[in-house]
């Protein structure tokens, strides 16, 4: 785990390398087919993944939920944990060390703890309503109906935020009141996280942002929109709707460049405030550390 751009891609490679693993994304974006360059993926389909359990292989290692579904449709963690935990079953069974990473933390959490999961199906009607409504008042709605949810949820963000009115308007608390999910107890789990200092992470995000760019985000962007449309449940992810305005030649582009820059600085402080709150973490400052922890833990598992 760790705040965007801290290096997380690269340490799972080495210890998959290292310890004999394949990798499983919990990355909400990277799930998306076609949005590659604004995901940093570090591997891509040439065409949609026939099975979420389907692996696509980066340098002889297999990863999984890269490319699996389409930006115009939704992805919940509650989905994640169904396919992260068949993937994960499917590694096990080939004796290899399954490697979760990814920046989406309620994701890891979901699959590790105790967790509430929403059944409350689409409302194709509402979400037509809502999304021509302005998200300021959609989110005014929410907070007053059910603040407890409207606490758990990225405000900024208004395919979330529709979602959550959605399961309010069906039945007031119905999040809450919902059976647990019971994380399988077969797992052990040592979760590591990548520490970064803010002024390094947020150089880090700088330099992201500016190679992207140069790598044609800005085209994958205009080549999306036309294909989905800017309502596009994927295309809400940071570094995508940031550059909505800029297409429609409503702002200039340093104007977009900053607000991507900006949003994921956000976006990487909101990841902190949560991997602080996040049970039984081990923070890390380098791959040796990571590797360190890796063997001990294996020993140890090993011993019982």
């Amino acid at each position: 785990m760790g705040p965007t751009a801290s290096g997380k891609t690269q340490l799972s490679l080495q210890l998959a390398k290292q310890f004999n693993g394949e990798i499983v994304s919990a990355d909400s974006r990277q799930v998306y087919f076609g949005m590659n360059i604004g995901t940093d993926k570090i591997v891509t389909r040439e065409n949609i993944a026939i099975s979420p359990i389907e692996p696509i292989e980066y340098q002889a290692i297999p990863h999984y939920l890269i490319d699996t579904i389409t930006p115009d449709q939704p992805y919940s963690a509650a989905d994640f944990v169904s396919d992260a935990t068949k993937i994960i079953a499917q590694i096990q069974n080939n004796n290899h060390l399954p490697i979760v990473i990814g920046g989406t933390g309620f994701y890891i959490r979901a699959l590790t703890e105790k967790q509430n999961f929403a059944s409350v199906p689409p409302d194709l009607a509402f979400r037509k309503w809502a999304n021509n409504q302005p998200v300021e008042k959609l989110t005014e709605d929410l907070v007053k109906k059910d603040p407890v949810l409207a606490a758990r949820i990225d405000l900024k963000n208004p395919r979330r935020v529709i979602r959550a009115l959605e399961i309010t308007s069906h039945a007031v608390g119905a999040i809450h009141e919902l059976p647990l999910h019971e994380p399988t107890k077969d797992y052990s789990v040592l979760k590591l996280a990548v520490h970064r200092q803010p002024d390094n992470l947020r150089e880090l995000i700088t330099q992201r942002v500016d190679k992207q760019l140069k790598q044609g985000l800005v085209e994958e962007v205009r080549e999306l929109v036309k294909k989905y449309g800017e309502q596009a449940p994927g295309l809400q992810a940071i570094a995508y709707r940031e550059l909505f305005s800029f297409i429609r030649d409503e702002e200039t582009l340093e104007t977009a460049r900053q607000k991507v820059i900006n949003a994921n600085w956000q976006y990487a402080k909101r990841q902190l405030t949560w991997l602080r709150k996040e049970p039984n973490l081990v923070w890390i400052e380098n791959e040796e550390e990571a590797v360190i922890r890796v063997h001990n833990w294996i020993q140890n598992m090993n011993d019982e």
